[in-house]
């Protein structure tokens, strides 16, 4: 169950391609502008549009966020690789959920459509 609800959420961000990845460094929150790249089995690769604005990210928790007409995507994960000289990072994914707007008369919110949590072991 947890494998399909991952697989049409990492379909839905690789059709939107483009969004907004957040970090903290230090005690400040940064973002920069992200492009797909390719979908791996529990890990997406993103391409830092202008990645010499961004240091080092490995080991770092991440946000993406992707929004396209009614579809908003949020995305948490670990950075677990990172290509040097090419801005290209994995993102092993922790937590993802798909949502769309949804209106009734004056009053507008979002709805969750697909959640996907990492499932821990426990030793």
């Amino acid at each position: 169950m947890m494998n399909n609800q991952l697989n049409l959420i990492q379909k839905k961000i690789s059709s939107i391609q483009y969004g907004i990845l957040r970090y903290w460094e230090g005690e400040e929150q940064k973002s920069v502008q992200v492009k797909v790249v390719v979908n791996e089995k529990d890990s997406v690769s993103f391409k830092i549009l202008d990645s010499d604005a961004v240091p080092g990210l490995l080991d770092k928790h991440v946000n993406i966020i992707q929004k396209y007409r009614e579809d908003y995507l949020f995305v948490a994960g670990t950075v677990t690789n990172e290509a040097k000289n090419t801005g290209i990072i994995s993102v092993k994914l922790e937590k993802a959920s798909w949502f769309t707007k949804v209106k009734k008369g004056n009053v507008t919110w979002l709805k969750e459509v697909q959640k996907y949590e990492k499932e821990f072991r426990r030793a």
